[in-house]
């Protein structure tokens, strides 16, 4: 046997004991003698994280509920409509089947029969051509709507009162009466003043782009004075 052969083992059993006195053993009851460690799971996000996800989220949803509103079309009804204008129908079908049934079954005739008869039928032209329009929210129902509203009551409804009116002024002419003494007849020309002042702030502010009223989107500003203008005169005529 040489000397390296004889000189190998020793140098290995050397480096096993010097292993076996670095890492010092635990017996089973020390392991023991360890404290529990509670479970906890295991958190993959670091502090602010969870901030930054939800921003994210809701800066997804906001993107998602923009395309959602840029998307979304307005109902052409809204709540209450229904009952609105069941009402204003009921209403108007009472006065113009009232007035038409007492004006056509009472002779003797005349010409202040068709005062009553047109005036109730100009009522029940006026009431179509508003509501007509209200419902509508996009433009192609809008321009339609506004073209039958037009149509309703400068064509149809405002001539017709005209005619109503021009009815009682022959009447009282052929009769050498005085035009405008009772309450009646104030109220009336004031109705026709009204509605003069709606034709032209109507058409105005929508014909030829609102040039009357200084153009788009100056004119716009005369529709809130359009509406007020017909519920004064609704309460008018209701009298």
């Amino acid at each position: 046997m040489s000397v390296s052969q004889s000189f190998l083992p020793q140098v290995l059993q050397g480096q096993s004991q010097a292993n076996r006195t670095s890492s010092p053993a635990h017996s089973s009851e020390e392991i023991d003698k360890h404290p529990e460690v509670p479970y906890e799971p295991l958190s993959v996000s670091e502090p602010g994280e969870e901030e930054v996800q939800l921003g994210e989220s809701q800066g997804v949803q906001g993107e998602s509920d923009m395309g959602l509103k840029e998307g979304y079309q307005r109902p052409e009804r809204r709540s209450g409509d229904a009952v609105a204008k069941l009402a204003a129908l009921v209403s108007v079908s009472i006065i113009v089947v009232a007035t038409w049934v007492m004006g056509l079954f009472n002779p003797p005739y005349s010409w202040f029969t068709w005062h009553p008869l047109l005036q109730t039928l100009g009522i029940a032209i006026f009431t179509y051509g508003v509501l007509t329009l209200q419902p509508t929210s996009q433009p192609k129902t809008k321009a339609a709507g506004l073209l039958r509203h037009q149509l309703a009551m400068i064509t149809l409804g405002f001539p017709t009162f005209i005619l109503g009116t021009l009815a009682v002024v022959y009447t009282k002419s052929i009769n050498d009466k005085p035009h405008f003494q009772s309450w009646h007849g104030l109220i009336g020309i004031i109705t026709m003043a009204l509605g003069l002042c709606q034709v032209l702030l109507g058409a105005g502010s929508v014909w030829f782009n609102g040039w009357l009223f200084g153009g788009n989107p100056k004119a716009k500003f005369v529709w809130k004075y359009h509406r007020y203008v017909i519920r004064a005169s609704g309460v008018v005529w209701s009298e």
